[in-house]
């Protein structure tokens, strides 16, 4: 197999090269887990495909050899990679139940991928647009004919926050697309944009997750504080405080008010400070685990019998702890990678076209305190697509070493 130049191929390989890349994705979030499709269809499609992007990218592993986010993408591959292993050793789960279970927190291969086939920016925000959209279409659809399901799983969804509680795989995509919407809006004043924008607003808002809601309306006005003018700022200030008036006074959040006053009033019993002493103290078996990981729980073996009992029966959640669930999930080396990633993210100089990047990261790595971003399918591929587009500038560290990012793949983007 030769390398492949995406910026010199012909339209019609480089359509099939993003075809291939957006099916991948897709794949990655089970298709948003259609009811229709036996889900054992649609992890072995994922299964298949992963095999043979990692042997495309063993093929071109050059085009990404010297990128500045290679190491971390590797280390936290390798984390996983580990915990397979050790599930099996610690656990006694058998080898293809731990490597079936870590393959779909094995999505970060998407970052070698794009660079492996050197996407260009015009479609590697075509990515962002195309798979924000269809989140956007699957979360409404799923709304408003609720409860009927046609896609995810109906004992996610709740009605004890005022309306249903819609959750939908691959979610990661909407915070990107509204990231990127409001910085297209902002520079080139496309009113398309804006009303994407707000349509990302009103599903991040239906979400009814508290952390979702109050994070990226932050990190928004952060974004439009630094890029826009006092018109501007004004104008958003004002939408914000009326819309955030009008907010308070529906049913939806005076529950979720309560049920924050409720969680801070008493800490020390809260379910999610249980968890995080539960799993940082007794639930790991061994030294080994401590270090390497326990690996993701998978089949019908008495490790996903345990860890079933642990969250249904005790609500006892590595997904609500973080940081703290990827250690446990992956090790010491997901966490060196993740400390890699927040240290080169803020180091990293980004331009006009490419700011939004930061700040949807920004915003990844701050609700990852609680929420499970950083081994969560639903986030992974845009995680990816994110540090792909911002792998193209230079960074600080680079410019001091005298380091050269992908001299052909910066020339390609300049295109």
């Amino acid at each position: 197999m030769q390398q492949v130049l995406y910026a010199n191929v012909n339209k019609v390989d480089k359509k099939i090269y993003f075809f291939y890349v957006l099916v991948f994705c897709l794949s990655a979030i089970n298709f948003f887990s259609p009811v229709v499709i036996n889900s054992s269809i649609l992890l072995y499609l994922y299964y298949g495909l992963f095999l043979t992007t990692t042997v495309i990218i063993i093929f071109n592993y050059r085009n990404s050899y010297h990128n500045s986010f290679s190491l971390p993408v590797s280390l936290i591959l390798l984390a996983g990679f580990l915990a397979a292993l050790n599930s099996s050793y610690s656990w006694e789960e058998s080898l293809y139940d731990s490597f079936r279970g870590v393959l779909p927190f094995s999505s970060y291969i998407l970052f070698f991928l794009l660079s492996a086939f050197r996407f260009e920016k015009k479609d590697t925000e075509k990515l962002i647009l195309i798979l924000g959209i269809f989140f956007i279409i699957v979360f409404l659809f799923t709304f408003a004919i609720y409860p009927r399901v046609l896609f995810g799983d109906i004992n996610q969804n709740d009605e004890t926050r005022g309306f249903q509680r819609i959750r939908t795989d691959g979610i990661g995509y909407l915070f990107l697309l509204s990231f990127f919407s409001l910085s297209e809006y902002i520079l080139k004043k496309k009113a398309l944009m804006l009303f994407i924008y707000f349509g990302t607003l009103t599903c991040i808002i239906m979400s009814l997750t508290r952390t979702y809601i109050i994070f990226s309306i932050l990190f928004s006005l952060f974004f439009i504080l630094k890029k826009s003018n006092i018109f501007t700022i004004l104008c958003v200030i004002a939408i914000v405080a009326g819309g955030f008036y009008v907010i308070t006074k529906t049913n939806f959040y005076k529950l979720m008010a309560e049920e924050t006053t409720s969680q801070t009033s008493d800490l020390k019993n809260d379910i999610r400070m249980k968890s995080v002493e539960y799993y940082l103290n007794y639930f790991s078996p061994n030294s080994v685990s401590k270090f390497l990981g326990n690996g993701q729980a998978n089949g019908n073996n008495s490790y996903s019998r345990f860890v079933s009992i642990l969250e249904q029966e005790h609500g006892l959640y590595i997904s609500d702890i973080g940081y703290i669930g990827l250690y446990i999930k992956f090790g010491i080396l997901a966490i060196l990678a993740y400390l890699l990633f927040i240290y080169k993210t803020l180091r990293k100089k980004a331009n006009e076209q490419t700011l939004y990047c930061k700040y949807f990261l920004l915003f990844i790595f701050t609700i990852n305190i609680i929420i499970d971003s950083s081994f969560n399918n639903s986030f992974i591929g845009s995680i990816m697509i994110s540090y792909y587009i911002l792998s193209f500038q230079k960074s600080v560290d680079d410019e001091n070493t005298g380091l050269p990012e992908i001299t052909i793949a910066t020339e390609t983007w300049k295109r």
